[in-house]
């Protein structure tokens, strides 16, 4: 336990009465600790008693740390072919594959949207 003095004194006070109550009922209902509660001995703290708890919150604590996030993934070679072929039928293949670059399906696959009827509209100027 680490932290203030006062603090400290406080936790190891929660912890003795919870062992000798064998329950933690009394701590988590907010039930006040008498003042002479904390008159006790520290240096029963190097009992193996205590190092058992110890070595039990570090394990708790390594136990309780979040695991890492993992990266989105990157997005596959084809993520965009739907939208290019959406884009390549409304302003032709050349301005799709201009505007999709590296991200265009290969020179030559079918448009699953086939040809616009009315023709291919201007594409928006570049910004």
């Amino acid at each position: 336990v680490t932290g203030t003095q006062e603090g400290c004194n406080q936790v190891q006070g929660f912890i003795e009465r919870i062992i000798q109550e064998q329950s933690s009922a009394c701590v988590m209902s907010g039930t006040p600790v008498q003042q002479n509660y904390y008159s006790h001995d520290t240096a029963n703290h190097n009992s193996t008693e205590w190092q058992a708890y110890y070595a039990a919150q570090a394990v708790a604590q390594q136990q309780q740390a979040p695991a890492p996030v993992a990266a989105p993934p990157a997005p596959t070679s084809d993520a965009y072919y739907e939208q290019f072929f959406r884009y390549a039928y409304y302003y032709g293949e050349p301005a799709a594959r201009q505007y999709y670059g590296a991200w265009s399906p290969p020179v030559g696959t079918p448009n699953p949207y086939g040809v616009n009827p009315n023709g291919i509209t201007a594409a928006p100027a570049a910004a």
